[in-house]
């Protein structure tokens, strides 16, 4: 609404999502402590090496499932928040247009919530296959599992970026409303500036496909290193 709170359902959302990011802390705390547990020493104390075994305990599958289903709580509830309020406003033939920053950060939220449960998805089901992660290049034939881990492990920590620029541009539009009194918007090139960090988050975020093709490598590298200058330049102006 223009004015007031928002609906009750959205409210209701909120509460959720900070309920199972609470509950998600906390058992992200607790698995750390069950895999503690289960880690044997040598006879001077230093930890024994092992294969990869993550999540092959009942308690470790469980928490882990929990842990999975709650971020998929999270990320659902922010992906309709975001659908509501910034995308379906587009698509509607009446409303009121929305400032250039709000859809930069609403674009980079939504990817965010969804590179990060696509990710822990697949590394779920990766676990439950068992076996050690593998890295391509190592000249064995891989699964599909662990080639797409690896790329959306590569996009996860692209949309790390994601929160430090949301931060960025929120201080930018209200540093311009207090300017304004309420009235204004950010200059035309510090939109620009937005709107370009934001295309250069998304292209780095899924460069690179060189791990799923195994090749084009030095283009795609090229690439990200081209789009992360530009991303930093944009938040920097």
């Amino acid at each position: 609404p223009l004015h007031g709170n928002p609906e009750r359902w959205v409210q209701m959302i909120y509460y959720g999502c900070s309920t199972c990011f609470v509950l998600h802390t906390f058992l992200a705390m607790l698995s750390t402590y069950v895999d503690l547990q289960d880690q044997q020493v040598d006879s001077s104390g230093a930890p024994v090496a092992r294969q990869y075994e993550r999540g092959s305990r009942p308690i470790s599958k469980a928490l882990e499932f929990l842990k999975l289903v709650l971020m998929g709580l999270i990320a659902t509830g922010v992906l309709i928040i975001i659908y509501q309020f910034f995308l379906a406003p587009l698509f509607a033939e009446t409303g009121r247009p929305l400032a250039p920053s709000l859809l930069c950060i609403a674009l980079l939220t939504m990817m965010y919530f969804a590179v990060n449960l696509a990710h822990a998805m697949v590394a779920a089901a990766k676990r439950g296959g068992g076996g050690p992660p593998q890295r391509p290049g190592t000249g064995t034939e891989l699964e599909l599992l662990p080639v797409v881990e690896v790329y959306l492990r590569a996009a996860k920590d692209a949309v790390e970026f994601c929160p430090r620029f949301c931060i960025l541009f929120i201080a930018t539009l209200m540093r311009a409303f207090q300017l304004s009194h309420g009235r204004g918007a950010p200059q035309a090139w510090c939109q620009a500036s937005q709107v370009a960090a934001t295309g250069a988050i998304v292209v780095l975020a899924f460069v690179r496909v060189d791990v799923l093709l195994s090749r084009l490598t030095n283009v795609c590298v090229n690439l990200q290193c081209l789009v992360l200058c530009l991303s930093c330049t944009a938040g920097i102006a």
